[in-house]
């Protein structure tokens, strides 16, 4: 399943609805995901990394990817 690091604003409320309880936190995200839907891989979507968006570099996208992976225990 695919999560985002950081809020999707341009997803329509039906599809930001079953994740609202997360969609703050990639790393709940991505347990959800496993747990509840039964997820065997997890694609981190690097939203926030857009230079028309958030603009975060590079150092913070990396940070984010360890977290996650060392968090769940699925690729």
């Amino acid at each position: 399943m695919e999560v985002p690091d950081c809020v999707p604003l341009e997803w329509p409320k039906a599809a930001i609805e079953p994740f609202a309880d997360v969609k703050n936190d990639p790393i709940a995200w991505a347990k959800k995901c496993i747990h509840e839907y039964g997820a065997e891989i997890i694609a981190l979507q690097l939203v926030s990394t857009d230079p028309n968006g958030m603009n975060r570099g590079a150092d913070e996208a990396a940070a984010a990817v360890k977290k996650v992976a060392d968090a769940i225990d699925v690729p």
